[in-house]
């Protein structure tokens, strides 16, 4: 690479990664790509055990009952499962770029 000279404070060129630096990087996410995928799997099961219509109201309006605990719980999930995606989404799009968040 031809020797190239920066004014102070100037960023030096973007170098984009390697195809193995890429591979390296998406392979680091396996560990996140695959918890996301366990707390999906926990979500559904809480949603399809949790969310059963006690009954019909007019116009096929549904009443669920919750207590706190369910309610926590599903919230939780929710949000964990939000929180994982999100994370996931921008460390596949820093690894592209050469780069790492966590």
């Amino acid at each position: 690479m031809p020797h190239m000279k920066t004014a102070a404070g100037e960023a030096m060129p973007k170098v984009p990664p390697t195809d193995a630096e890429l591979i390296g990087a998406f392979r680091n996410l396996e560990h996140e790509i695959c918890c996301l995928n366990y707390m999906a799997d926990i979500l559904a099961d809480l949603l399809d055990d949790q969310l059963v219509p006690m009954e019909t109201r007019g116009n096929e309006a549904l009443m669920i009952m919750l207590t706190k605990h369910q309610l926590e719980t599903l919230s939780f999930a929710w949000n964990d499962v939000t929180f994982r995606a999100k994370r996931v989404h921008d460390a596949f799009y820093a690894a592209g770029e050469g780069e790492t968040i966590r």
